[in-house]
């Protein structure tokens, strides 16, 4: 036979076959009852539903024939689907497109072939409900407008697996939709939490991300510094609320200390430590953590004096 002609939405075709997700599954009663059922009507020895995928016709369901797949290039399907309309060989040998055809010299040597298309609604062939026989024959009128009509059946199938995927993917979706609308009320609660935490201590508590802008600055830090949390948040650095006289012996200190120049700048606001006697068997020797500066400078200018 050659290769088979492609339909001219052949790309399209298989997406939409694809997007059934039905290709390799399981036979299912509801296309085998349907199946047998055309099998009887048209008192023939095989009936298939074959879907045609890429290069190969793969049944959903069959009688009387053991494979699962065929080479779509051999098969009788392609042509229902280009000409999108009932196809009956009376007798393929006879037939000069199908007369060449494995099928028909070879095993399992078809001589009668009857197929309807299954097309959705979009008019995407996916396949055929065919009949097939080892003999040459006709079927009457009754018989035809039985397999057409079993074959709108499949089709129906088809559609209603379909929509279900559909109607998955949407529920999906709004899991995901809920799911994320969740996460984001936790996280809002959450940081709501925290910032209810951090605004009632009665102690000042202000930090800054790895640049050194200011991130966090509670109550205690508006009341006792005089600045709003919107005024310095993310627009400024703790430099704004230090004696500058004593960052620059704090940073001459530093100096000292490491060995190293320490600029103006965030590195100078470094606390102090020292160092404790060790009081555990391990030996190791702890340190606490000392105030490095006596003064802030509140939002008018005036000082505040630390404890120590």
């Amino acid at each position: 036979m050659g290769q088979a002609p492609l339909p001219n939405n052949e790309a399209a075709r298989v997406k939409a076959l694809r997007q059934l997700s039905i290709l390799g599954t399981a036979p299912e009663a509801a296309f085998d009852d349907l199946t047998r059922l055309a099998a009887y009507i048209c008192q023939v020895p095989i009936a298939l539903v074959g879907l045609v995928d890429g290069d190969r016709l793969w049944f959903k369901s069959k009688v009387g024939l053991d494979v699962s797949e065929i080479s779509r290039d051999e098969t009788f399907c392609t042509q229902v689907m280009l000409q999108a309309d009932l196809l009956v060989v009376g007798d393929a040998q006879q037939d000069e497109r199908f007369a060449n055809s494995p099928l028909v010299q070879a095993d399992p040597a078809i001589r009668f072939y009857a197929g309807a298309p299954l097309i959705t609604a979009e008019g995407y062939g996916l396949g055929t409900l065919c009949v097939l026989d080892y003999v040459p024959r006709q079927l009457n009128s009754a018989q035809l407008e039985a397999l057409q009509a079993l074959a709108r059946q499949v089709m129906a199938q088809l559609e209603l697996r379909r929509s279900l995927a559909e109607l998955t993917e949407t529920r999906n979706r709004s899991n995901d939709i809920l799911e994320s609308i969740t996460d984001a009320f936790l996280a809002r609660e959450t940081t709501l939490l925290q910032q209810a935490i951090l605004d009632g201590a009665n102690y000042t508590i202000i930090s800054t991300d790895i640049d050194g802008t200011i991130r966090t600055f509670n109550r205690a830090a508006e009341r006792m510094l005089g600045y709003s949390a919107d005024e310095v948040v993310g627009k400024t650095t703790p430099l704004l609320i230090h004696d500058l006289q004593e960052v620059e012996q704090r940073a001459r200190e530093l100096s000292e200390e490491l060995g190293v120049a320490i600029a103006l700048d965030l590195n100078a606001l470094l606390p102090k430590f020292e160092r404790m006697e060790s009081r555990s068997e391990s030996g190791l020797t702890f340190a606490k953590m000392a105030p490095a500066f006596q003064s802030y400078f509140r939002q008018r200018g005036c000082a505040i004096q630390t404890e120590t």
